[in-house]
C-alpha cells in the first residue's frame, strides 16, 4: 500500500491497515470497524498495470481479511532471428497474481491469562502465473506468520515479526517444474514519538519505523535495512519519508 512505500517499506511493527496483511497479518488485530482500500498504477510507461484491493471485517472471534494483487505487462515482444538478425514475430503477456485470506487477534482473547498486548495473525495465500501459453502458467499456496507486541509499561513501542512464505508448495508449473518461493523474515519496531500513547504527548503525530528483512534459505541475499519517518501535522495530513 501508498503507506508502507512511504515508509520504505519499514512496516512490520505497524500493519495497521488493511493493506498491512501483506506486510504482517497480525497488525489487522487493531482494526474497530469494516474497511477496505485499493490502489492502482501504472509502471514503466504504462506497460506495466498494477491493482491491488484489500478488506478487513472485524468478528467476535477476531478480524478477517481478504487481499487480490495483480500485475500484468502487455506486448512482449517475441523475437527470433531472420536473415541473421532479430525480428520481431509476435507479441505475448505476462500476469502474476496473489489472494491473501488473514486473519488475526489478539493472543490473550484466544488463550485467557497469557501475555496481554500480543497479537498474532496468518496468511494463507493462492500464487497464479501466466505467460501467454498453458505451459507458461504456475500456481501455488504459501502461509505466513506474524506476531505484534506492544510492551505494556512502553505504550510508545510495538514490534513486529513476520514470516512470509513460511510453509506451501512453491509454484508449479505447466511444464511440471517446480519453483520454490523465498521465505523471508522480518524484524522492526516502531516509536510513537509524538502523538496518543507517544514518548511526548503533541496534537501533531511523528513516528519512527525500521525493519530488518532476510531471507534464511538464500545464503547470498544480503540481509536490508529499512527505514521510514511519518509526520502528521493534521489528521487528515500525512508526509511520509523512507529508505528501502
Amino acid at each position: 500500500g501508498a503507506r508502507s512505500m512511504g515508509l520504505g517499506k519499514a512496516y512490520v511493527g505497524l500493519a495497521n491497515e488493511p493493506f498491512g496483511m501483506f506486510s504482517n497479518p497480525a497488525g489487522l488485530k487493531d482494526i474497530k470497524t469494516w474497511q477496505a482500500a485499493t490502489m492502482q498504477t501504472s509502471l514503466m510507461g504504462g506497460e506495466s498495470n498494477y491493482l491491488a484491493f484489500t478488506t478487513v471485517k472485524p468478528y467476535e472471534w477476531g478480524n478477517l481479511g481478504f487481499g487480490y494483487v495483480n500485475n500484468t505487462i502487455g506486448g512482449i515482444p517475441i523475437t527470433s532471428t531472420v536473415n541473421g538478425r532479430p525480428s520481431q514475430t509476435s507479441t505475448m503477456n505476462y500476469s502474476d497474481s496473489v489472494y491473501a485470506l488473514s486473519y488475526s487477534n489478539y493472543f490473550d482473547r484466544l488463550f485467557t491469562d497469557t501475555i496481554k498486548n500480543l497479537g498474532i495473525g496468518a496468511n494463507l495465500k493462492y500464487f497464479n502465473k501466466t505467460i501467454a501459453t498453458r505451459e507458461g502458467s504456475a500456481a501455488g499456496y504459501s502461509i505466513d506468520l506474524g506476531l505484534q507486541y506492544q510492551p505494556e509499561t512502553i505504550p510508545w513501542l510495538n514490534l513486529g515479526l513476520a514470516t512470509q512464505n513460511l510453509v506451501g508448495s512453491g509454484l508449479i508449473w505447466g511444464t511440471g517444474t517446480q519453483e520454490l518461493l523465498p521465505m523471508v523474515m522480518k524484524l522492526g519496531g516502531t516509536v510513537q514519538i509524538l502523538g496518543d500513547n507517544a514518548i511526548k504527548a503533541a496534537v501533531q503525530s511523528l513516528l519512527l519505523s525500521t525493519e530488518y528483512e532476510t531471507r534464511p534459505n538464500q545464503a547470498n541475499y544480503p540481509g536490508q535495512i529499512q527505514l521510514g519517518l511519518e509526520w502528521k501535522p493534521y489528521s487528515i495530513v500525512a508526509i511520509r519519508s523512507g529508505i528501502d
